[in-house]
């Protein structure tokens, strides 16, 4: 009974991993996208926002 249990127990394991999809997420599809322009309290110069080629945020503010 106990081999059974184990044999029934490994075909249920390599069902559920053999049946999942590795998947590799893509990084830039990660990211917001931003576009356009906000205003917020407290800023009075302008701020840019720049991402590099890794998708690195370098920000640039007047104040």
């Amino acid at each position: 009974m106990k081999t059974v249990c184990l044999t029934l127990l490994a075909l249920v394991c390599c069902s559920a991993v053999s049946g999942a999809e590795p998947t590799v997420p893509d990084p830039r599809q990660a990211l917001a996208v931003l576009s356009g322009e906000l205003h917020l309290k407290g800023l009075t110069r302008p701020v840019h926002v720049l991402r590099d080629r890794w998708g690195v945020a370098h920000i640039y503010a007047g104040n």
